[in-house]
């Protein structure tokens, strides 16, 4: 009899963990997805700068609104449990998306810096790039606390990799390695 309650304890145990750790899941794969759009409205509006500034104006606001989503998706994943090795797993695809789209927003940025230098914004643009890096590192922080230990090093490694893209634009907009970015080539220790 004692057996049976036992059983009969953990099954119903199992049965309300399994849905906490999949709500777990959704709000770290929501976080990510909002900063997935935000990346996204940012692209849109860099790709639409011309030489005329109100075209470089909806840069810096989705720039601002792309740093607000970051911050809160680190808050929110931070007040989340922690994962089950499954789970993490299971958003690894996330994590090949937010590269994929952080390479594209990076790559635009750097065509854009013709234009972003006609209208003397650089410089605004090199001190959002380096924000946004902190910010992104702060998130990866949140993210890679939420991975069990086996499998921190794969989250670390994507979120490096992340940051790599984010270096990228940077040392695109930061004087001298400019002209080595935009020829392909890499300055020298980069």
């Amino acid at each position: 009899m004692q057996l049976t309650k036992t059983l009969l304890f953990a099954l119903i145990g199992a049965a309300f963990a399994a849905p906490t750790e999949k709500r777990q899941a959704s709000v770290i794969q929501a976080a990510v997805n909002t900063v997935q759009g935000s990346i996204a409205k940012l692209d849109t509006a860099v790709k639409a700068v011309g030489d005329d500034i109100s075209t470089a104006q909806p840069v810096l606001a989705a720039a601002t609104d792309l740093d607000t989503a970051i911050k809160k998706a680190g808050s929110d994943i931070g007040a989340a449990q922690p994962l089950q090795l499954q789970e993490a797993l299971g958003l690894q695809n996330l994590a090949t998306q937010l590269q994929t789209s952080t390479g594209t927003l990076i790559d635009d940025i750097i065509a854009k810096k013709p234009n972003f230098d006609k209208l003397g914004v650089s410089k605004v643009v090199l001190q959002n790039l380096q924000q946004q890096k902190s910010t992104v590192e702060t998130l990866g922080s949140s993210l890679i606390s939420k991975v069990p230990a086996i499998g921190q090093g794969i989250a670390q490694q994507a979120i490096d990799s992340v940051g790599a893209t984010i270096d990228k634009g940077i040392q695109a907009y930061s004087g001298s390695a400019a002209a080595a970015v935009a020829n392909g080539a890499l300055p020298a220790g980069a």
